[in-house]
């Protein structure tokens, strides 16, 4: 029998090779990298190329040179007021809304029909893998599936979390030809293998269909790496003195709770004698974490006590997990974690929310609290800040429990589970 190829898309990868990554980009470029460099010759790469909507190969050289690019300033990541935020512009906000879903969309979704009545070479062999790594935002859903159809292709898909999803009523959910779907619906409806990255995940998507009556495809957990990529040291970040900062490490958005640190930080500034050291949060600033990041600006509690830094590469992330005294990761609802094993990965203590897949992440090594908690989560910060011994207790409990998962083990973990649809669909 004939070996089915595995075709490794890494359209976000590509698109966003020159940009700063975050968690479903850091995942999708190590797992893409760790593929590249196996060498296996069933292994093919490949990405959608919207400008001729047709699917392109990429060399292995070329696929690695994308996913380890080196990203320059990010203009995305800066603290400004969006347009549809303006007094005068926010009453408008709704009829965009409207337009997209009931216009720009209807549009979209005829002229991919268009294209998909047009005969184009195919790109993939017949019966083969494609497996998708990364984000969904930039397929086309219609294409894909029609490709699937035509093709007998297996999707291989990992799946990050269930943040967004359809309601039971919504027509689309028995409509088997929508496509502007989240990307969640998409993987329940047209994938082969599902590729959860927690138990959590896996769980919430089980959870999910059943509500449904949908039958799944077969699931199978990959662990997530934890190295950051080996990039030149530098040699500091601003005026942060080694030891002498807290680091959180996250997009800045509601989900991710950080006005709870803020609230923290600027009551121990108000009633401590001394203040206390520097909270650094480093990630993209969204547009739901814009007030937060004005109010830290303009409240001198905060001002010099909260700094975000939202342009921060490798090579600085790598310094900033080095150096800092300890690591916070509040979030409210994870699909994993990576800044939390990012942090044991380095030795440094984390006090993390006990939400969704967080514990699993940390192997509970951790210090879990609740999100919502905020004397829990000030008495464990003053802990960390105040008693050196603690902190030399949670460092040693970290190199003693916590095992490193490399991001070959998430190769490994994907190619078996191919491997194994593969076999099972041959036996039938």
């Amino acid at each position: 029998m004939p070996e089915t190829r595995i075709y490794v898309d890494l359209t976000t990868a590509f698109e966003e090779r020159h940009r700063i990554p975050h968690g479903t980009t850091r995942v999708e470029r190590k797992l893409i990298e760790a593929l590249a460099d196996l060498g296996r010759g069933d292994i093919s790469f490949c990405r959608f190329d919207p400008r001729i909507h047709q699917f392109c190969a990429l060399s292995p050289q070329e696929a690695r040179a994308a996913a380890t690019s080196i990203p320059v300033a990010d203009a995305r990541r800066e603290a400004r007021v969006t347009t549809r935020s303006r007094p005068l512009f926010a009453p408008l906000y709704p009829f965009e809304v409207w337009f997209r879903k009931n216009i720009r969309n209807r549009f979209r979704r005829t002229r991919a029909h268009l294209r998909n009545a047009v005969a184009a070479p195919e790109f993939f062999e017949p019966g083969s893998v494609l497996l998708l790594p990364g984000e969904l935002q930039r397929q086309d859903f219609s294409q894909l599936r029609s490709v699937r159809r035509r093709l007998d292709l297996q999707l291989a898909m990992v799946f990050y979390d269930l943040l967004d999803s359809l309601a039971n009523d919504d027509p689309r959910v028995h409509d088997p030809d929508a496509a502007d779907i989240p990307g969640s619906e998409f993987i329940m409806r047209e994938a082969s293998l599902i590729l959860p990255i927690s138990r959590y995940s896996e769980s919430a998507l089980r959870q999910h269909a059943a509500t449904r009556g949908t039958t799944l495809p077969p699931m199978h957990i990959v662990r997530l790496g934890h190295q950051i990529a080996d990039v030149p040291p530098v040699e500091g970040v601003g005026d942060l003195a080694p030891g002498k900062f807290a680091l959180t490490v996250g997009d800045v958005t509601e989900r991710k709770n950080h006005r709870l640190l803020a609230d923290i930080w600027a009551a121990l500034t108000r009633e401590r004698t001394t203040p206390p050291i520097p909270l650094v949060v480093a990630g993209r600033i969204d547009i739901d974490g814009q007030s937060l990041v004005a109010a830290c600006k303009a409240d001198p509690a905060t001002a010099t006590t909260v700094r975000f830094l939202s342009d921060i590469d490798d090579a600085r992330l790598h310094w900033l997990y080095r150096n800092c005294r300890f690591t916070l990761f509040p979030s409210r609802r994870e699909g994993f974690g990576l800044p939390v094993v990012e942090s044991l990965a380095y030795g440094k203590p984390c006090i993390a929310s006990n939400a969704t897949a967080i514990p699993e992440a940390s192997q509970n090594t951790a210090v879990h609290l609740d999100p919502h908690d905020m004397p829990a989560w000030r008495h464990a910060i003053e802990t960390f800040l105040d008693d050196d011994a603690a902190l030399t207790r949670a460092t040693a409990d970290i190199a003693d429990r916590f095992r490193l998962v490399s991001w070959n083990d998430t190769a490994s973990d994907a190619l078996s589970a191919i491997a194994h649809l593969l076999r099972s669909r041959n036996a039938t």
